[in-house]
């Protein structure tokens, strides 16, 4: 995914890379429901940020005073970070929006880590930025639907480059597509 798309990516290490900056869609049309069963949509539909902004949106329609602080009252001001600065302050609703990203992130990422049984699944983008808030969820959600065998030996980590690993890669990628013509 280009830089800005707003999608969180992963990398998977098994024995050898999958494309850097894959993201979810990409390896697999994951349809998503809620833990009720009901259906909820696929891969970035879900977790990237278009997700989290509507989420958002919601919950300051539902009277979050925080958000609303943050925002000036403005919707189009919402961005994920504001979200991220609300869940440090507290603000409930913002952590539920973030344990939500990780359980759908989580059941699309158990499949993948059934699929490809992983060393370790990296994820990166600027989304990331709000790991500490997700990471258990997602965590807890592979666990739970990924198996055992699978599940055990991924290692879930934040990529290290944050919001720079697609930059990175882009510029890596070039640099090997040149040197192998």
């Amino acid at each position: 995914a280009a830089a800005g798309t707003g999608t969180m990516s992963f990398q998977a290490t098994v024995n050898a890379t999958v494309a850097s900056g894959t993201t979810i869609d990409d390896i697999a049309a994951v349809k998503f429901e809620s833990p009720d069963g009901t259906p909820k949509g696929a891969g970035t539909a879900m977790v990237g940020t278009a997700a989290i902004l509507r989420r958002a949106a919601q919950t300051m329609r539902g009277g979050r005073r925080h958000l609303a602080r943050l925002t000036g009252g403005r919707l189009g001001r919402l961005t994920p970070e504001l979200v991220s600065r609300a869940a440090r302050a507290g603000d409930q609703a913002a952590v539920a929006i973030w344990c939500e990203v990780g359980y759908y992130l989580g059941l699309g990422l158990a499949g993948v880590v059934n699929l490809l049984n992983p060393d370790r699944v990296v994820i990166g983008g600027g989304v990331a930025n709000a790991w500490s808030y997700f990471a258990p969820t997602l965590r807890a959600t592979i666990r739970e639907r990924a198996f055992e065998v699978p599940a055990r030996g991924a290692r879930i980590v934040k990529a290290q480059l944050g919001s720079r690993a697609g930059v990175i890669g882009a510029a890596l990628l070039v640099r090997e597509r040149r040197r192998d013509s």
